[in-house]
């Protein structure tokens, strides 16, 4: 199908639909996500270090910031060039997941 046409046509179905967009595609939604999420931290350094320490197993990816992903779950950590802070996103396959490893996280950032 040419991708002009088949946009054209999700455009048709979502405008003459009454639900709104989000919800048209929560039923596609796979994953859960925490968003991004912001902590202040004085020494990103150790945090860091003390997070790779943990999920170095998983093998840890260093393009913006550090990424690992599992099977169940994947997330993001970046720090900011400009503040005392560091970014994360986690997602899983359930919630449970991906609050069980953000508790992890957040333990490492408070003990940072």
């Amino acid at each position: 199908m040419d991708p002009l046409f088949a946009s054209l046509k999700l455009i048709s179905i979502i405008s003459n639909s009454e639900n709104k967009f989000s919800e048209f595609i929560s039923k596609y939604n796979k994953y859960y996500s925490t968003g991004e999420i912001s902590y202040i931290v004085a020494g990103k350094e150790k945090v860091f270090r003390e997070v790779k320490n943990r999920y170095f197993r998983f093998g840890i990816k260093k393009m913006d910031g550090i990424s690992v992903r599992t099977r169940d779950f994947w997330f993001n950590l970046r720090k900011s060039n400009t503040e005392n802070k560091i970014k994360l996103v986690i997602e899983g396959v359930d919630k449970n997941v991906v609050e069980e490893n953000k508790k992890i996280i957040e333990r490492i950032v408070r003990n940072g």
